[in-house]
């Protein structure tokens, strides 16, 4: 048995809905599953016997090849329950070896002492006034805070006031969306936060591009995970929040809320599985279905029924809930709505949000920006569960209305993410899209776009931490679209990710000459903006060029300058 991971959860996840210390095991060969569980389960007892820690409450996930473990602990004393996680692992390494274990009561001794290091009786008794008085608490290893947004304040977590000396009615929530999904967090997280300022509300959120507050950056880099969560949550000009949440946030530490207004799920599918024993969509989909656990009683799931794994998560919902699909009103969304639900989808080209008190026609597709005349499906999608959202959080129509009518136009609205322009009559597109879900997205909305005797190009790189398997896959959904010449390019050094420089590259390459293209029809490029330069060159009016994992942006937006654009 090898330990591959020990770590906190610090807020709802995959396991529990509370903080937890959680271990994660690799079987070797021989191993019994259930016998190395079991012995783990039992050590972990003895090493916890006369700590405050209830070791007879685990949760445990056994997938292949692997397990992991979960013990619920005070938020006080994580660190603690870490280190007994650890020790219990490691007399587990022992019994299997058949030697002798650590001595349980010099286990004992040491853990006593973390714990007396680490305990916070006054970070406990503010969070269980909390708890009583049903007030928004927010604690890491820094801070504390009591309220949301303008209704907050911290402290220093050492520092916490007792619970008898504050003015309790001051502390109050404000209205919170969680997104998540494999494509179109980014763009749904800057569409809703759109929708908000429109309302005349102050917002903050949060996405795979930092944290803003009413638009301005205040956080720039990857903040998808709790750590956004708490700085926007704490920020005193804040009226709501949007918090794009990974996949990775939720699995390494849990979300960073433990109740919201709203959540989506915009879809799940093949990417990133392998990490954390989630090794199949299936997998993925109860990772991602965790943001709808944190929904308020009265609050609303919103559930894009057009994708089935997000569908199942709907079918085995309970509470109000809200569905959305590009392919009309269903039977299945009039029987929803016959049953009191919410729905919100697209019919003869118009947008229409329903419930039992009004029908709204939104916008039409040739209105919004986003939606490219109707061909990009998945940011229609995407409009719907943010109207959807929008209206859970109480965002009135009008507001929703003037955002999708206006969201899209300009490149600095969603950069990096579906950004078309016209370069001397050529036409371009900088998108992310760099998974099976994503690409095969983007690729139907430029073969819907193409006339007769037009051509597409399409420019691709990738990480060089997805298998081989991984890229055959992506370059058979780029193929099947038909594409008349591909640009390979190379991805900067940092995401060679133990791969040689051009390997990833000549992977693509046989990919597609087995896919059927000709050697003639694909052109490697030393970086993205090379690759860009090469298409525009190779390119004539009418065509259509289609930069995928769009990663370079400053390169590409000074290159871009320089020439004849039109938006």
């Amino acid at each position: 048995m090898l330990v591959t991971d020990t770590r906190r959860l610090t807020g709802p996840n995959l396991q529990t809905r509370l903080a937890a210390a959680t271990a994660q095991v690799q079987f070797e060969n021989g191993e019994s599953p259930e016998e190395v569980v079991d012995i783990w389960q039992q050590e972990l007892k003895k090493v916890c016997a006369h700590l405050p820690f209830d070791a007879n409450q685990t949760t445990q996930r056994v997938f292949k090849d692997g397990a992991a473990l979960t013990m619920e602990a005070p938020i006080d004393v994580l660190y603690a329950a870490v280190a007994a996680m650890e020790k219990s692992l490691q007399r587990t390494q022992a019994a299997l070896k058949e030697q002798e274990p650590e001595n349980i009561d010099t286990i004992t001794a040491e853990l006593e002492k973390a714990l007396e290091e680490e305990q916070n009786p006054a970070l406990l008794a503010l969070q269980e006034e909390a708890q009583k008085r049903n007030v928004p608490f927010l604690w890491d290893d820094d801070f504390v805070s009591l309220g949301y947004g303008r209704y907050s304040q911290t402290w220093p977590a050492r520092e916490c006031p007792s619970p008898a000396d504050l003015s309790w009615e001051k502390f109050k929530s404000i209205p919170i969306a969680i997104i998540t999904g494999t494509n179109g967090k980014t763009t749904s997280a800057r569409l809703l936060a759109r929708m908000v300022r429109e309302s005349g509300l102050t917002i903050g959120n949060s996405s795979t591009d930092g944290i803003h507050i009413n638009g301005q950056s205040v956080e720039e880099g990857d903040w998808t995970g709790p750590g956004a969560a708490r700085m926007i949550l704490r920020h005193r000009e804040v009226e709501c929040a949007i918090l794009e949440t990974a996949r990775g946030g939720i699995l390494r530490r849990g979300l960073g809320v433990d109740l919201c207004d709203a959540s989506l799920v915009t879809n799940v599918d093949n990417d990133h599985l392998g990490d954390y024993g989630i090794n199949s969509i299936q997998d993925m989909a109860k990772v991602k279905g965790v943001v709808y656990s944190v929904v308020k009683e009265h609050g609303q799931r919103v559930y894009n029924v057009d994708d089935p794994y997000v569908q199942n998560l709907a079918e085995k919902a309970t509470g109000p809930g809200t569905l959305t699909s590009v392919n009309g009103q269903s039977p299945q969304l009039k029987t929803h709505l016959e049953n009191g639900g919410a729905i919100a989808y697209l019919e003869n080209g118009e947008l229409i949000y329903q419930n039992n008190a009004q029908r709204t026609v939104l916008t039409h597709v040739k209105q919004m920006p986003l939606a490219q005349n109707g061909t990009a499906l998945y940011n229609i999608s995407n409009a719907l569960g943010c109207t959807a959202l929008a209206v859970a959080l109480g965002i009135d129509m009008d507001a929703i209305k003037r955002a999708l009518k206006s969201f899209g136009a300009q490149a600095s609205d969603n950069p990096g993410r579906g950004n078309m322009l016209n370069v001397n009559k050529i036409r371009v597109l900088l998108d992310f899209g760099h998974n099976p879900h994503g690409v095969r997205a983007v690729m139907n909305m430029g073969n819907a776009a193409l006339k007769s005797k037009e051509r597409m190009s399409v420019c691709i790189g990738q990480a060089g931490d997805r298998s081989n398997e991984d890229i055959q896959e992506l370059a058979g959904v780029i193929a099947q679209a038909k594409p008349a010449h591909i640009f390979l390019r190379e991805m900067p050094e940092q995401y060679l990710r133990g791969r040689k420089k051009g390997e990833v590259i000549e992977v693509f390459r046989a990919c597609f000459i087995e896919q059927g293209l000709s050697p003639e029809q694909i052109t490697a490029a030393s970086s993205e903006l090379e690759a860009l330069k090469l298409g525009l060159a190779w390119a004539e009016p009418g065509d259509f060029v289609i930069h995928l994992v769009h990663m370079e942006r400053q390169a590409i937006q000074d290159y871009l300058g320089t020439l004849n654009i039109e938006y």
